[in-house]
C-alpha cells in the first residue's frame, strides 16, 4: 500500500485519505510515512494512534 500511495500523492498532488485497506496498526503507519493526511478505518485501536501520529 505505501508505494501506491506514494505514487498518487505524486500524480495528483491532492490531500489523500487511506482506507479500506488500513487493518492495523502498521498499516497505519506506512499510509501516514506515504504521506497520508487522513485514515479512515473500523479497527478502533488505530483510531487512537491516528490521533497521535497525525
Amino acid at each position: 500500500m505505501p508505494k501506491v500511495l506514494g505514487w498518487v500523492k505524486e500524480k495528483i498532488r491532492q490531500p489523500l485519505i487511506a482506507g479500506g485497506l488500513v487493518c492495523d496498526e502498521e498499516d497505519a503507519r506506512n499510509a501516514i510515512n506515504a504521506g497520508v493526511v487522513a485514515l479512515s478505518t473500523t479497527n478502533t485501536g488505530v483510531w487512537t494512534l491516528a490521533k497521535k501520529l497525525l
